[in-house]
């Protein structure tokens, strides 16, 4: 879900056409899986740096073909997660388990 400083971003036609422009350059397919050898459709765009109220004017960022890619949702709560958790302080180590950094 959108955060309140990028909900107008999201709803913008520059936006929507450069989504569109990912879509289709992405084959509609999820690009995380696609690396692994799985075909998945792809649903969601992903901005691989995160926008911040800091660099929302930055269209090298928001729209910038380079920080975006096709994902599926799954793929995209994966990532999602995983910085959200950095952020915390927290990590998993190589037998799964949660721990603080």
């Amino acid at each position: 879900m959108a955060k309140e400083f990028s909900k107008s971003f999201y709803k913008s036609k520059a936006w929507k056409e450069t989504r569109r422009y990912v879509y289709i350059r992405d084959k509609g397919l999820c690009q995380d899986c696609l690396s692994k050898g799985i075909i998945t459709p792809g649903k969601e765009v992903h901005h691989i740096e995160h926008l911040t109220p800091d660099n929302m004017n930055d269209t090298n960022v928001t729209l910038g073909e380079n920080n975006l890619r096709l994902l599926c949702k799954e793929c995209h709560h994966k990532r999602h997660d995983k910085k959200e958790s950095v952020e915390k302080g927290l990590a998993f180590n190589e037998y799964g388990e949660l721990i603080k950094l």
